[in-house]
């Protein structure tokens, strides 16, 4: 039998096709929080800020040649003794992209799931909130191997695609050398990703460089960018004193905890890493989430209900 099937036995390893589409019961209770402007030209989504003939009042202005004769407000009109319109914003769907990182570094866990397991999640729940919402569902599963591409599609339709790509990504557990994927992945997500997009990166970055930065602070420039940090208890709780035998899936090497100063050490290794991520996230207004493997669905849906949200929004 091969081994993926064999741990398909346990859920926890593998994301699982049943449990993601219960999901939904929990997905579709959470509301997305209202949507900021971005530097494209599109802004689709909930309130649009391009003007037309939508279904929400926004202003009265002076009338301009061209504008929709429809659309006069007479009683303005009257009492300025000038033409004025009204103007509206047009409600439109807006896509949104949920990019998840399934390399290797994000097979592991010591907590209840893996962590590309907890990013799996995650994404569906937040996609079926999207779904409720009316707005087109995409993504980007990628790792070192290979990546699958999904297009924009409304509803349901939309998060049973991803979800299928979930569970048949397959990297045969068996690690390949790529120090570029992450930055690869970005450049096809920005390709793919049209301005005006609601972006959701799930990954534990172990992989951003100085030049996934850049792309990343292109996507934020054009789109609503949030990244969701997943993390293991064991990344940042230091484990107890002693050696341990750890391998990426190639090497095989020994970490010593023994010291007080490897301890030190290693628990700096997390934090410094996240604060670096949160600094950068600060300064490009770009949404940051902590999650843990530990957390269960109940606590996942608390923490995107919108108010917890905002809160862990660090550009807020």
């Amino acid at each position: 039998m091969p081994i993926r099937d064999v741990l398909k036995a346990e859920y926890g390893i593998v994301p699982d096709l049943k449990t993601l589409v219960e999901l939904r019961h929990y997905g579709k209770g959470i509301k997305f929080p209202p949507q900021r402007r971005v530097a494209g030209s599109l802004t689709g989504g909930y309130l649009s800020n391009i003007r037309g003939r939508g279904i929400d009042f926004d202003e009265v202005r002076q009338y301009n040649p061209g504008d929709d004769i429809r659309n006069m407000d007479w009683r303005v009109t009257a009492r300025m003794n000038k033409p004025h319109t009204k103007v509206f914003k047009e409600e439109r769907e807006r896509p949104v992209f949920f990019a998840i990182d399934n390399s290797q570094s994000m097979q592991f866990g010591t907590r209840r799931v893996f962590k590309s397991v907890a990013a799996a999640e995650a994404a569906t729940m937040l996609a079926w909130a999207a779904s409720s919402n009316n707005d087109r569902i995409g993504g980007l599963v990628f790792s070192e191997k290979n990546h699958i591409e999904l297009k924009p599609t409304q509803g349901d339709r939309g998060v049973l695609r991803m979800i299928n790509a979930l569970c048949r990504s397959d990297n045969n557990f068996v690690a390949e050398e790529n120090d570029g994927y992450m930055q690869q992945a970005l450049q096809r997500l920005r390709y793919v990703a049209k301005p005006g997009s609601a972006i959701f990166l799930l990954s534990d970055f172990f992989a951003v460089n100085e030049n996934s930065h850049e792309q990343l602070q292109q996507l934020a420039t054009h789109n609503e960018l949030h990244l969701i940090h997943v993390f293991d208890q064991v990344e940042y709780d230091v484990p107890p004193s002693g050696r341990y035998n750890i391998s990426d899936g190639i090497n095989i090497t020994e970490l010593d905890l023994e010291g007080e100063q490897n301890r030190i050490s290693y628990r700096n290794l997390f934090s410094s890493r996240q604060n670096d991520l949160i600094d950068f996230c600060k300064k490009r207004r770009i949404g940051y989430m902590p999650l843990s493997t530990q957390t269960n669905p109940y606590q996942l849906a608390q923490a995107f209900a919108p108010h917890a949200f905002l809160a862990r929004e660090v550009n807020r």
